[in-house]
């Protein structure tokens, strides 16, 4: 399956868009800076190729994952 790539995609843009609370991050991880250097290759287009779902709807659905107000 896709899932795999796309939460990889997903996951690479939520950081690359700012919406990853480096404070906590920072306190309460290891390694953070290897997993951003990990996911730099997993692109939306990348993910795209693999799961079928369109680069641009990843890049918003990060956005309104990082922007929304509760993720619950």
């Amino acid at each position: 399956g896709g899932d795999a790539y796309f939460m990889s995609a997903l996951l690479r843009e939520l950081i690359a868009q700012g919406h990853a609370d480096l404070e906590f991050i920072d306190r309460h991880t290891r390694d953070f800076d290897r997993l951003r250097e990990m996911l730099e290759p997993c692109t939306p287009e990348w993910a795209s190729e693999h799961c079928g779902i369109a680069a641009q709807t990843i890049r918003e659905l990060a956005h309104d994952i990082g922007t929304a107000d509760s993720a619950c």
